[in-house]
């Protein structure tokens, strides 16, 4: 576990080390990958296009009748 465990602080060091040049651009990373300003509201607005997107898909490539089978 203690090999593992050096192996994730290592790689996450590699990873990470181009953007501690300064404050600012550690900042973004960390607002990028975890987006809280952004609402909940856009995230389910997201979730929901991403369901639907594929049911769009999948009635263009397949046709209605196709996929009436299907349920």
């Amino acid at each position: 576990v203690i090999k593992l465990g050096i192996a994730v602080i290592v790689t996450f060091g590699i990873v990470f080390c181009p953007f501690l040049v300064s404050l600012e651009q550690i900042s973004q990373v960390i607002i990028r990958i975890f987006p809280l300003q952004r609402g909940l509201y856009e995230d389910k607005v997201a979730n929901i296009w991403c369901a639907i997107n594929i049911i769009i898909k999948l009635r263009e490539i397949l046709g209605i009748q196709a996929l009436a089978k299907i349920r």
